[in-house]
C-alpha cells in the first residue's frame, strides 16, 4: 500500500472514530432526556454543563428531539438555555424501495417544523422570540406554515404569519401553504387564509387562488365559494397528475440509543 493510500485510510479511520465518540455520556443523557420529556434530567444535565448544541443521530439536537416528540417543558428549558433554534436535522434519502425506483428524501427539519406539525403554538411563540427562521424549508421544501396549514392549526398559522411567514413559498410539489391546506381538506385553514386576504393582510394572486381551488376538496371549495372563488375548471398551468403527498417523518425511537451509533 503506497503512502497516499495509507494516509487516506488513517484519515478515514480517525474521522469515523471522531464521529462515533463525538458525544460524551453527559451529552447523550441530555439528548435522550429531552426526547423522553424528562424535565428533571434535562435540568440536571444542563447544570452539569452538557453541550446544549450537541448533535446525535441524523444531527438531532436535544431541542430537535424535544420539539419532535412535543415535549413542551423540556423544549422551553432548552430554548432558554440558548439552544440553536435554527438547527436542522440531516438531509436523508430512504432507499428501502430503490429496487422499484422509489427514493424518498426527508430531513432538514427545524424546531419550528416540529412545533407546527404538532400544533404547538406555545413553542412556536418561544422559538420566534429567539429569532427562529419562520420561512425555513425542509428537504421537501416545506415551511412551518405548510405543515400548520396542512394540519388545520389556525392558531399556529396566525402566529407564523404575524411573525413574517411568507404564504407564497412553494414546496417541492410546487404547492404553497394554501394549496396544501386545500388538498388536505382543511377548511379552517382555508378560512383563515381567505379572511386575511379579504382584509388585505396577506396578498394572494388570482393564479394562486385558482391553483388552490383546483386542488381543493368539496368541503374546502365551499369555503372558497363564500369568497367568490368558484367555477374554475382546469386553469392553465395547474397540473392534472396526482401529486406526491407531504413526506411523513421517518419514525424510530428517539428515546433509546440508536444501534447504529453504538
Amino acid at each position: 500500500m503506497n503512502l497516499f493510500k495509507k494516509t487516506a485510510l488513517v484519515g478515514l479511520l480517525l474521522s469515523s472514530t471522531s464521529l462515533i465518540h463525538a458525544l460524551s455520556e453527559l451529552d447523550e443523557n441530555l439528548l435522550f432526556a429531552a426526547a423522553r420529556g424528562d424535565v428533571q434530567e434535562v435540568r440536571a444535565s444542563l447544570t452539569k454543563k452538557a453541550n446544549v448544541k450537541a448533535k446525535g443521530y441524523e444531527n438531532y439536537t436535544a431541542l430537535l428531539r424535544a420539539t419532535r416528540n412535543d415535549r413542551t417543558e423540556c423544549a422551553l428549558i432548552l430554548i432558554e438555555a440558548e439552544s440553536d433554534v435554527n438547527a436542522q436535522t440531516k438531509n436523508m434519502t430512504d432507499t428501502s424501495a430503490a429496487r422499484i425506483g422509489i427514493y424518498t428524501v426527508y430531513g432538514e427539519y427545524a424546531p419550528l417544523h416540529f412545533a407546527a406539525m404538532n400544533g404547538n403554538a406555545r413553542l412556536i411563540n418561544a422559538l420566534i422570540k429567539k429569532d427562529a427562521n419562520v420561512n425555513v424549508q425542509d428537504a421537501n421544501g416545506n415551511t412551518p406554515l405548510h405543515y400548520a396549514a396542512q394540519k388545520g392549526y389556525v392558531n399556529c398559522i396566525n402566529k407564523l404569519l404575524n411573525a413574517g411567514a411568507k404564504i407564497n413559498i412553494k414546496n417541492n410539489n410546487k404547492n404553497t401553504a394554501l394549496m396544501e391546506a386545500a388538498k388536505a381538506g382543511q377548511p379552517d385553514s382555508i378560512e383563515a387564509f381567505l379572511t386575511l386576504w379579504k382584509d388585505n393582510k396577506i396578498q394572494l394572486s388570482e393564479k394562486e387562488l385558482k391553483a388552490a381551488f383546483a386542488l381543493a376538496t368539496p368541503e374546502c371549495k365551499t369555503v372558497f365559494a363564500r369568497y367568490g372563488i368558484t367555477n374554475i375548471k382546469n386553469p392553465k398551468g395547474i397540473p392534472l397528475q396526482k401529486e406526491i403527498p407531504l413526506q411523513r417523518i421517518r419514525h424510530y425511537n428517539l428515546d433509546e440509543e440508536n444501534p447504529k451509533t453504538k
